[in-house]
């Protein structure tokens, strides 16, 4: 799958029926016209070309504006217009009956950050912090932006999972079989006696808390519930829990808890 420019394939096809009218008018020069008309069907070919509308390209190739518009004016003969324009409405014609065939998919304004972003969508420190969790994170808003609501939760709690070992190992817990495991070995620790902790660890304690809660929390309410086929979920409480994982992603890394 690609992006496809359609303002841009929309204006070649425009341009190439805006030249269908003004061939046979004064106010554009046909020396001129020649060279719009050899642009603009090299430029659709191109389009064609991309996307896999092979009889459109392959007439594309065949239309030759230039020589028929030079032919024309130098024997002041209208049949290689006539030629050029059929030529013209049936490469337009095939582009209709091709793209007529595919499917497209519009993702809305409010969505296309999502999709594909150029900028890490947790932000640089999540990035270069949580490498296991990178492809899932944009998975994560890849699916919010095509509505693929339950999926953007499926990503989510992967991506949740590596926050839950990272919590873990800081702890002193290098694996456990399970989140219930993990969250379990958690609580133990962070609710225990801390006296005997530097004071550095004992400042810390109150965050691990947190954090521990917040794992306990999505466990029960989203979790669980996913994985168990439970619940499907609608597009506000997808992006909620987005903006819900992002935060507390980001809450690890600016503790300077990482991978």
């Amino acid at each position: 799958m690609f992006r496809f420019d359609a303002h841009h394939f929309v204006g070649v096809c425009a341009n190439i029926g805006q030249l269908l009218m003004d061939l046979r008018t004064d106010h554009i020069p046909q020396e001129m016209s020649a060279k719009i008309a050899d642009d603009g069907v090299a430029l659709i070919g191109k389009h064609c070309e991309e996307l896999g509308l092979e009889l459109s390209a392959q007439q594309a190739k065949r239309v030759n504006a230039k020589d028929a518009i030079l032919q024309a004016i130098s024997i002041q003969n209208p049949s290689p217009l006539n030629q050029l324009e059929a030529s013209l409405r049936d490469l337009l014609q095939r582009v209709s009956d091709e793209m007529a065939a595919r499917l497209f998919l519009h993702v809305p304004i409010n969505k296309a950050r999502y999709y594909e972003p150029k900028e890490p969508p947790f932000g640089q420190a999540v990035f270069d912090g949580f490498p296991s969790a990178i492809d899932d994170v944009f998975e994560a808003g890849n699916c919010l932006a095509l509505d693929r609501d339950t999926a953007v939760v499926f990503h989510l709690m992967r991506v949740m999972e590596a926050g839950l070992k990272v919590l873990g190992k800081e702890l002193g817990i290098p694996y456990a079989p399970s989140w219930e495991s993990y969250l379990r070995q958690i609580g133990t620790i962070v609710e225990g006696d801390w006296k005997s902790k530097t004071a550095d660890e004992r400042a810390r304690q109150p965050l691990y808390k947190e954090l521990a809660g917040d794992l306990q929390a999505v466990k029960f309410a989203w979790r669980n519930p996913t994985m168990h086929i439970i619940k499907k979920y609608d597009a506000d409480e997808a992006a909620q829990i987005y903006a819900a994982v992002k935060q507390f992603m980001n809450r690890l890394a600016d503790a300077g808890l990482h991978e």
